[in-house]
C-alpha cells in the first residue's frame, strides 16, 4: 500500500543527535563526508556530507513513542530528515568519517539517476516535495464520511508551466 501512495512517512522519530555523538568522538579535520554501514544481509552503506551529520541527522532508537521494530532497522537507525528514503540506513552498525564519498556498489550501481546524456547523477539526496494538497486542510477537516473534492498545486520544477490540479471522484 505505501509504495501507492508515495512511499510517504508520517512517523515521530526520537534518538540522539549524530551531531552529539560526533561531538563526544571528534572529528577529523580532513572528514568532509560519513560513511553508514547496515548490518542487514546487504551491509547496505551510503556515503552522506559530514554537513548533514552536524545538521540534522540522528541515530533513531525509537519511533512514535516506542523502540523501533525490527522491520525499521531495530535497535537503532540513521534517519537523515528531507534525504530520500534508501539514505536511512537500518540496522545501523557503523559510521565512519572520510575525506571523499565511499563509492559503495549502492552509490555506483543502484541508487543513481541517469541523465539524458546517458551519464548519472553522482549523488543526490534531496527528496524534493513535488506537490501538496490545499483542500482539504487544516482549517477546513473532513467533517463526515462521503465524497470530497481534493484539489493542490504542483511545485514548479525547472523548465515547466504550473497548473493546479483537482482529483474529483474520491470517496
Amino acid at each position: 500500500m505505501q509504495a501507492l501512495h508515495g512511499l510517504a512517512s508520517c512517523a515521530e522519530w526520537t534518538g540522539v543527535k549524530l551531531s552529539t555523538l560526533l561531538d563526544e568522538t571528534g572529528i577529523d579535520p580532513k572528514a568532509t563526508w560519513f560513511m553508514a554501514e547496515g548490518a542487514d544481509p546487504p551491509h547496505l552503506s551510503r556515503s552522506v556530507p559530514l554537513g548533514k551529520a552536524l545538521d540534522d541527522a540522528i541515530i533513531a532508537l525509537y519511533q512514535n513513542g516506542e523502540p523501533l521494530m525490527p522491520g525499521n532497522g531495530f535497535p537503532m537507525r540513521l534517519l537523515l530528515p528531507g534525504y530520500e528514503g534508501n539514505m536511512n540506513v537500518k540496522y545501523l552498525r557503523r559510521i565512519k568519517l572520510l575525506d571523499q564519498p565511499e563509492m559503495s556498489f549502492y552509490e555506483s550501481k543502484v541508487y543513481t539517476a541517469p541523465l539524458p546524456s546517458g551519464k548519472a547523477y553522482r549523488f543526490y539526496f534531496i527528496n524534493e516535495v513535488k506537490s501538496f494538497i490545499t483542500n482539504p486542510s487544516p482549517g477546513r477537516p473532513l467533517q463526515e464520511p462521503g465524497l470530497y473534492e481534493i484539489s493542490g498545486s504542483p511545485i514548479r520544477a525547472r523548465g515547466e508551466s504550473q497548473k493546479s490540479w483537482c482529483l474529483r471522484t474520491v470517496a
